[in-house]
């Protein structure tokens, strides 16, 4: 069972475009959560 550096490679990359998309999400969540009066009038 030999590993292909190109697919583990197009894994990585997979898995740091989701790690990076959760953590702008997770962060932008935060920041509404945490000031609700600091400006955003829905």
């Amino acid at each position: 069972m030999e590993e292909k550096p190109g697919q583990t490679m197009r894994w990585f990359s997979k898995i740091e475009v989701w790690l990076m998309l959760g953590v702008i999400v997770y962060l932008v969540v935060r920041l509404l959560a945490q000031d609700p009066q600091s400006g955003a009038p829905t």
